[in-house]
């Protein structure tokens, strides 16, 4: 079953961007029309927002999900192994 939605969207169309054709801009539904300034600023805010965290995770390194799969694995071998040859060192020595 589908239903229907309303939004209230602005779409700013731009020639003179080197990056960009359209910008859309999705109001929240309890968002009445204000001054265009304020939305104005309210973009930007976003914007430089969205490029702080774009500079955070440029400098985190992404881990693949099979990557870190591996490093656990690997972990409990290592661990499994430790394990197994401290008891068989114990075992040496004491009897």
């Amino acid at each position: 079953m589908q239903k229907s939605l309303q939004k209230k969207m602005i779409v700013l169309k731009t020639d003179d961007s080197q990056c960009f054709e359209e910008v859309y801009l999705i109001l929240k539904d309890k968002m009445e029309y204000t001054e265009d300034s304020a939305m104005v600023e309210e973009a930007n805010r976003i914007i430089q927002h969205a490029q702080s965290q774009r500079v955070y995770q440029k400098n985190k390194k992404a881990v693949s999900p099979i990557r870190q799969r591996f490093g656990w694995f690997f972990l409990g071998i290592f661990t499994s192994l430790s394990i197994v040859g401290l008891t068989t060192l114990l075992y040496a020595v004491l009897f």
